[in-house]
């Protein structure tokens, strides 16, 4: 589950928000990290047999994606999409 809080570029909101709700991965805009890592994390807990993760993200992280051919990307608020 993916819980998008409000807070803008202040990331306390979602960090007390994330310890609070117990979550598996909290994204603030202070705190980078690739889209790469967020999964591995996920793909780890699986492997444990943890079908389950919430992610909390801060309304203005900006998500850094690593480039790959044929993948169209843009950063915060815009959306992922293969090229077609």
């Amino acid at each position: 589950m993916v819980v998008e809080v409000m807070g803008r570029d202040a990331g306390w909101i979602a960090l007390y928000s994330g310890i609070a709700g117990g979550a598996d991965v909290i994204l603030i805009p202070s705190a980078l990290s690739t889209s790469d890592k967020v999964a591995n994390s996920i793909r780890q807990r699986h492997e444990r047999g943890l079908y389950f993760s919430i992610v909390v993200v801060a309304e203005g992280r900006k998500v850094f994606l690593p480039t790959r051919p044929g993948i169209s990307r843009s950063a915060g608020h815009g959306r992922t999409s293969l090229a077609t």
